[in-house]
C-alpha cells in the first residue's frame, strides 16, 4: 500500500538564525574561551535560544523519529528496517538526523520502502555540504538523493552559519537533535521515538532535570540526550537496546517513571517503552 500523500507546513521551532551585528558573535568567541569542551555545546545552545529561530518544514502526519548510535549496533540493519516498514504501514512519517549509523539506516529504509514522501531528515549542514562533519554526518550524497526523491530535508537544522563562521559543530548537532526530537513532538497524537542504541549514557539523565521548558540535557550520547529531550516533551519513547544492554539497566529518565516491554509479541516486543510516572500512577 502506497504511504498517504504528505502535506507540508511551516512549524515555526527554536532554532539559531544568522546574525548581522557583530555584538551577539563576540559573546559566542567569550563563551568558547570560558567554558570547557565538555559543557560548551550545551552552554551555547542555551545561548542561541535568545536570538529566535528559522522555519523548519515537517511532514502533517504524526512522526515517528528514529536515533541511535553514529556506529549501529550489531543487528541494528534489519531492526530498523522492519520498524519503518512498520510505521509507514500505520500512517506515520519517518523522521531522522543526519548521521551515520542509526540515523542512515532509517533514511535508507524509508526511501527503499518508497516512503520518501512520508519521510523528514533533519541535517545539520547545508544543501552544498558546507558544515558537515567528517567522522560523523551522512554523505551529502544520500540525503541530496532523499530531496530529489520527495524527501522533506531541513538543511541547517542546526543553525545557519553567524558572521565571519560557522557555530561550533558540537553545538550544531545537539541543535539539530533538538530541532528533530521537537518536530516529532509538535507532530501530533500518534507521534513517537524509537531509539535503537548500543551502550548506555556516561550520564544519568534522571538527575539533569529536564523539562518541556528545556528539554536538552547533556548525557554524553546524542541519542540518549534525544531521548531525555523527547520524554520531557510528552512523546512516547520506545528503546531496543542492542549490543549486551541489559533492558534491567536502562536509565531512569527525569520526572520518574519505568520502563516496560513496548508489545506483548512480535517485533516491538524487543523494545523498552518509557512509562511515565503521572501515567503509570
Amino acid at each position: 500500500m502506497a504511504p498517504p500523500v504528505r502535506r507540508q507546513r511551516a512549524l515555526f521551532i527554536w532554532l539559531p538564525r544568522p546574525l548581522a551585528p557583530p555584538g551577539p558573535r563576540r559573546v559566542f568567541l567569550f563563551a568558547l574561551r570560558r567554558v570547557g569542551a565538555g559543557c560548551c555545546a550545551l552552554r551555547l545552545l542555551f545561548l542561541f535560544s535568545f536570538f529566535g529561530g528559522v522555519p523548519v518544514s515537517v511532514s502533517s502526519l504524526p512522526l515517528v523519529g528514529f536515533c541511535g548510535p553514529r556506529v549501529a549496533p550489531a543487528g541494528a540493519a534489519p531492526l530498523v528496517s522492519s520498524l519503518v516498514r512498520s510505521a509507514l504501514a500505520s500512517g506515520r512519517g519517518v523522521a531522522a538526523g543526519c548521521a551515520l549509523g542509526v540515523d542512515s539506516l532509517a533514511v535508507s529504509s524509508a526511501l527503499a520502502l518508497g516512503g520518501a514522501g512520508s519521510l523528514s531528515v533533519f541535517a545539520a549542514f547545508g544543501s552544498s555540504g558546507l558544515g558537515s562533519v567528517a567522522s560523523c554526518s551522512a554523505p551529502l550524497a544520500s540525503l541530496s538523493a532523499a530531496a530529489a526523491a520527495g524527501a522533506s530535508v531541513s538543511w541547517w537544522a542546526g543553525g545557519a552559519p553567524v558572521r565571519g563562521g560557522l557555530l561550533p559543530a558540537p553545538a550544531r548537532l545537539a541543535a539539530r537533535s533538538l530541532a528533530f526530537v521537537r518536530a516529532v513532538a509538535a507532530s501530533g497524537a500518534g507521534c513517537g521515538l524509537v531509539a535503537v542504541v548500543g551502550a548506555l549514557p556516561s550520564s544519568p539523565l534522571a538527575l539533569r532535570r529536564a523539562s518541556a521548558g528545556r528539554p536538552w540535557v547533556s548525557s554524553g550520547s546524542g541519542s540518549w540526550s534525544a531521548v531525555g529531550a523527547a520524554a520531557a516533551l510528552g512523546v512516547p519513547v520506545v528503546v531496543f537496546p542492542l549490543g549486551g544492554v541489559a533492558p534491567s539497566a536502562l536509565p531512569l529518565l527525569a520526572g520518574g517513571g519505568s520502563w516496560s516491554p513496548a508489545a506483548a509479541a512480535g517485533l516491538w516486543s524487543a523494545g523498552w517503552r518509557w512509562v511515565p510516572a503521572v501515567a503509570a500512577a
